[in-house]
């Protein structure tokens, strides 16, 4: 009897030896986030890729100004607003992304390479580009209800910009972000 208790135990000790050994491997992280706020909104963009087109270097004007033609209008919308805000609080759109070194207004993304990106502005201001972090007046409550700004819609162009007069050749692929801010 204690040979067979001794030969499980010892079955028993490899096994679970050999079991833990084969269960191990990389451990994994999980970040959670919440965010707190007066208000909640959905925020929904009239598309979610933009293709400028193609161009060539002769196309570019300047350093830091988009191609005219290349300039693209999209519209970020605001909807199933939801809390309490105060009277003369602002949403605001937060606009990030991947910058040029340098450059605040060109998102350049991925393709860290070439001296290409994207410039932003504003359809009713043309003249002035978005930098990255800028937070856009998108409404401004005149009451308590954060439903009132559904259907708040910014009109946003996108167009091909160098940091260069003599721009590379490439592909620009700037991914860029939206959120919504209260102040």
């Amino acid at each position: 009897m204690r040979k067979s208790i001794l030969a499980l135990s010892s079955a028993a000790l490899l096994m679970s030896v050999v079991l833990g050994n084969a269960h191990a491997g990389q451990d994994a992280t999980l970040n959670v986030t919440a965010t707190v706020l007066p208000a909640t909104c959905d925020i929904s963009l009239s598309t979610n890729n933009l293709s400028l087109g193609s161009f060539t270097a002769a196309e570019f004007t300047g350093v830091a100004t988009p191609i005219a033609s290349s300039k693209k209008t999209f519209n970020v919308a605001v909807s199933n607003c939801a809390g309490t805000v105060a009277v003369d609080d602002q949403l605001k759109l937060q606009v990030s992304g991947v910058n040029q070194a340098g450059m605040d207004t060109l998102f350049t993304g991925d393709n860290s390479e070439n001296n290409l990106g994207i410039m932003l502005n504003t359809v009713a201001d043309q003249a002035t580009y978005i930098s990255n972090n800028k937070a856009l007046d998108l409404h401004t409550f005149t009451g308590t209800d954060a439903s009132a700004a559904n259907g708040a819609v910014l009109s946003l162009q996108a167009g091909l910009a160098s940091t260069s007069s003599t721009p590379d050749n490439g592909q620009v692929r700037a991914p860029i972000h939206f959120s919504l801010a209260y102040n």
